[in-house]
Parts: C-alpha cells; sequence; structure tokens
C-alpha cells in the first residue's frame, strides 16, 4: 500500500494552531462524565510517552507482548485507542478492533497502514509529524558530507597504507554548490535551513509550496528543470504511485557528470538499477542511502560494493532524542483523538471526522 492522497497533504502541510473538531467522536465523549478508555500500545516505547497514558485518569493503558497478526485479535475487542510501534495496520486487522476510536502512529510514513479502511470507520489515523525531522535532515547532512569529502575511499587508502591518496583531491566543498531538495515537508525544509548554513544554494521541489519560508531558497513545481544545474539532490518525499521510482533514465542523463544523490526518504522512490548504472557511468559522484527498494536489502548487491556509495540501516530517524519525540506526540496523539481534539499538521485523514 502507498499513501493517499490525505497522507501527501498531511506531509508538506504548513503548520496551523491545534484545532478542535466538532466531531461524533467528541459528541460521544461527552456523553458520559467521565469515560474511560482502553489503549493499546502494540509495543515497548520510551517511557515518556508511556507516562503520559499511564497518568491520564481516563485511559487504562496496556502494551502487547507479542503483536503480530496473528496474536492482534486477542488484543483488540475493547480497544479505543491503538497507539503502532510499528507501522503495519491492513484492513484485516481494523476489522478486528470494532470499539477503535482513535489511532496514532509513532512514525511518520503511512505506506503499510489502510488509511482507506480507518477512515470509512471513522477512525481518524494521527502521525508524529516533526518528531523526527532534525534527526532525519542531520542524517542527510552526514551522507553529505560523506560523499563530498569521499570518507570511504580516504579511510579505505590510508588502512591500506596509500598516504599519497590525500593529494589525489577527489573531495570536494559544499559551499557554493547547488542542492535540489524534492519534498519540501517538514525534513525538506529542516534540510533547506542546514544546507544555508553551509553557504550553499538550495531549490526546492514541492507541488503545493510556490514560497518558501526559508530566506533565500529558491521554490520549483518542476524539478527536471533543474536538474542540469543541481550538484546534490535529497529526495524527502513520501512514496506514491506517482514518486515511484521518480528519477527516470532520462532524468539521470539531463544530471552533471559527477552529482551527488541522497535518499532518506523512501526506498521505491530510486530504482536502484539506475543508481548503479548511474554511479558506473560517472553521472553519479555518489549515492548516500538509509533506504532501500528491498528492506532488508541483499548484502550481496553491487551498491554495496561501490566505492562510491554510502549506505546506512534505514536508522536516520533512530536518536534517543526523536524516539521520545515520536514516544510523547503519539501518545498525546491519542489522549487529544479520545478528547476529541486534533492537530491538522498530525492528522492523515481530515475526512474520517465527519463520518
Amino acid at each position: 500500500m502507498v499513501c493517499s492522497a490525505d497522507t501527501r497533504d498531511a506531509l508538506e502541510r504548513p503548520a496551523p494552531d491545534r484545532l478542535t473538531f466538532p466531531t461524533a467522536l467528541r459528541a460521544a465523549a461527552h456523553q458520559e462524565t467521565n469515560p474511560m478508555y482502553n489503549v493499546l500500545v502494540t509495543a515497548p516505547i520510551e517511557p515518556e510517552g508511556l507516562d503520559l497514558l499511564r497518568g491520564h485518569p481516563d485511559i487504562n493503558m496496556s502494551v502487547a507482548k507479542d503483536w503480530s497478526p496473528e496474536t492482534a485479535p486477542q488484543y483488540l475487542q475493547d480497544v479505543h485507542g491503538l497507539l503502532l510501534r510499528h507501522p503495519a495496520l491492513p484492513r484485516e486487522i481494523i476489522d478486528q478492533a470494532p470499539n477503535l476510536k482513535v489511532a496514532a502512529w509513532f512514525g511518520v510514513g503511512t505506506d503499510l497502514i489502510d488509511v482507506d479502511a480507518l477512515t470509512a470507520r471513522g477512525i481518524p489515523l494521527l502521525i508524529s509529524t516533526g518528531a523526527n525531522s532534525q534527526a532525519v535532515a542531520e542524517h542527510t547532512m552526514a551522507l553529505m558530507l560523506a560523499m563530498a569529502k569521499n570518507l570511504r575511499t580516504a579511510q579505505a587508502s590510508l588502512e591500506n597504507g596509500d598516504w599519497r591518496w590525500r593529494h589525489q583531491h577527489e573531495t570536494s566543498d559544499l559551499s557554493g554548490r547547488i542542492m535540489l531538495i524534492l519534498g519540501f515537508g517538514h525534513i525538506g525544509r529542516v534540510v533547506a535551513g542546514l544546507c544555508t548554513a553551509f553557504s550553499m544554494r538550495v531549490v526546492a521541489y514541492s507541488r503545493s509550496i510556490t514560497q518558501s519560508p526559508i530566506p533565500g531558497v529558491e521554490m520549483t513545481q518542476d524539478f527536471r528543470s533543474v536538474l542540469p544545474r543541481a550538484d546534490f539532490i535529497s529526495l524527502h518525499l513520501p512514496h506514491t504511485p506517482k514518486t515511484h521510482h521518480i528519477l527516470t533514465a532520462e532524468d539521470f542523463a539531463r544530471m552533471k557528470k559527477g552529482t551527488f544523490l541522497i535518499n532518506t526518504g523512501r526506498g521505491e522512490l530510486l530504482n536502484e538499477a539506475l543508481l548503479l548504472e548511474a554511479l558506473d557511468n560517472g553521472t553519479l559522484g555518489g549515492v548516500g542511502l538509509d533506504v532501500f527498494e528491498q528492506e532488508p536489502p541483499d548484502p550481496d548487491s553491487p551498491l554495496f560494493n561501490h566505492p562510491r556509495s554510502f549506505y546506512t540501516p534505514h536508522d536516520a530517524a533512530i536518536t534517543h532524542q526523536s524516539l521520545v519525540n515520536m514516544s510523547t506526540l503519539s501518545a498525546q496523539n491519542i489522549i487529544d483523538g479520545l478528547e476529541g481534539r486534533f492537530d491538522e499538521t498530525m492528522l492523515v485523514n481530515r475526512q474520517a471526522l465527519s463520518k
């Protein structure tokens, strides 16, 4: 499953104030003076989030010990709020929760959540928008710097006793280079800010944002026109039918020789066979990947053996600070949802509120 239009809008929507919607859920909550809700957390999260739920007087909170598609039905019969530690939530599991009123996802991407099934039932889905933006943006910069400074080859050369490699000038600066950012949601904007701090020229692609909130960032709705002049390209898009393998063979042909490409978004955004070809023919000077078409990836993939490839195990968002942020934010989303309050920047399926 891929992201719905609602999900894409939520990921790139500017951040308004928290709103209260006059929903059936809120009306039902006020039918009782002290309603009691059962909240299930599908796997352990950081204690800060659990403490929020435990401390609420109207919530009975439990943590599943062995959550899986097979065991889910035994947990869901009386659950009103579902906090997903892992994103898989197909229709078959949703149908096993007759009393479910709100679902919150510990992360951001909703590829594996059946948003349409939740919407049809009138169940709002809230994500942890912005909770890991800084972590992913910093990871993006780490991959950029590793490629620009060719750290992989530099370290290997030194380990092999080749001190003279330093005179081959196979590194470059960030200052003055052009960064093309595909996707200008929360993460893309943080990346843009960090790039401007490095004195880079930033062009950001968005289908919906025409004026940048960051001074000096040029906006475009036609990223392909920027490819011939971009030195770095960084992907921060959700995976949808329109973004699947978003860079085609023709797009790679438009790029200047030695372009650096980073993907900390979704693995399905890129065709890895085209990546390898572009590395081999010099179109790409380096590629930095935190996500892959198949996860976990094949360790024998030629990408892993290429001297100009840099990769990490989809851990860009996994820092102590971001985990605490996601824990508290997803827990607060459950509390707010049960009380009939929804932050539009977190709400994926606003249509569910009218059911």
